[in-house]
């Protein structure tokens, strides 16, 4: 399944919870922060000779001229960006178990234009554009493609460094926004030389409800997680999906296990999603929006299995019209 628009993965921690829901702040992560060791760290390769030659004066080993732009230049300008990574695939079970807590977190579906939003725009009003990620065999740079005379040029570092990435990870087909951290009021940029240099502070913007179109809660998902983003986003238009793990059903590569994007609707009542318990969502046998055939019993001894699991059917009643009883009352 593949969606117009774009969506993103999250855990459920009570931080993401709270931040994108409560404070409605989102993170654009600065390359260290992603899971893939590689991001914003391609290999520095000079075309011209010598660039690898390390210098002595005075007892005093000076780092060379390919280890210094590595550090002090392109690492630099590399850790003063942030990216919001995108995909529009909402299905995948890896990037579920991967980015969504193992199936625990949600995802959110970004409006068509939220990059347009005041929330996402520049300092000065400018769109960053939401752009699509190159896989490449190799991943590697020439300093001297990025840095013009005393500046980096952002737009080359952008496109050569934070665009790209190795072919391992082509199956997410990524897209992404990157923007300078200079947005963020709390970013503080570091000075002076650096033997290494790693802002490891996370920075938070701005969030309107306007840029979420919807939200799906993950199939291992809490109900108390659950609950709370339903709170939250009531009146916002936004519109809420479950996540479904059906094991009778194969996905596009064949493998059992398909995850399928139900409407909250289409189960009834809100509670319904809402209370049931995270692996109700992931014993399915088929699809949960196809009509399934009922048929109307006068007693519970009509059914094929009430002789021999008498009590645990009796049980299951009781609870079902406690439940309903409660539902009605709300």
């Amino acid at each position: 399944m593949e969606l117009q628009s774009l969506c993103k993965y999250f855990s459920s921690s009570p931080e993401v919870l709270t931040g994108i829901f409560g404070n409605r702040k989102i993170r654009f992560t600065q390359p260290w922060g992603l899971n893939d060791p590689l991001e914003g760290a391609p290999s520095a390769r000079f075309q011209r000779p010598g660039t690898d030659t390390l210098y002595q004066l005075d007892g005093v080993t000076y780092p060379s001229e390919q280890l210094f732009y590595r550090i002090q230049v392109i690492e630099a300008a590399v850790n003063s960006f942030g990216m919001l990574s995108l995909t529009k695939i909402p299905d995948s079970f890896d990037m579920w178990a991967l980015y969504g807590d193992g199936h625990r977190g949600f995802l959110i579906e970004f409006a068509e234009d939220f990059n347009e939003k005041p929330c996402m725009r520049a300092r000065d009003g400018g769109v960053y554009p939401v752009e699509p990620v190159d896989y490449v065999e190799t991943y590697e740079i020439d300093p001297d493609d990025l840095y013009d005379g005393q500046t980096i040029n952002h737009q080359a570092l952008i496109r050569s460094v934070f665009l790209r990435k190795v072919k391992r990870w082509d199956r997410e087909r990524e897209f992404r926004i990157v923007r300078p951290l200079t947005d963020c009021a709390d970013y503080t940029r570091v000075a002076g030389f650096q033997t290494s240099y790693r802002d490891g502070r996370v920075y938070l913007f701005d969030l309107d409800p306007g840029c979420i179109a919807s939200v799906t809660f993950g199939a291992h998902m809490s109900s108390e997680a659950k609950r709370y983003v339903y709170s939250q986003v009531q009146g916002t238009g936004i519109e809420l999906f479950q996540a479904c793990l059906c094991l009778g059903l194969k996905d596009d590569a064949g493998h059992q296990g398909r995850l399928v994007l139900a409407h909250m609707d289409e189960f009834g009542a809100p509670e319904r999603v809402l209370d049931s318990p995270p692996h109700h969502f992931s014993a399915l046998d088929g699809d949960p929006r196809e009509e399934k055939r009922t048929q109307t019993i006068n007693t519970l001894a009509e059914l094929p299995y009430y002789g021999r699991f008498r009590g645990v059917v009796e049980r299951f009643s009781e609870t079902m019209g406690a439940r309903d009883s409660r539902n009605s009352q709300c």
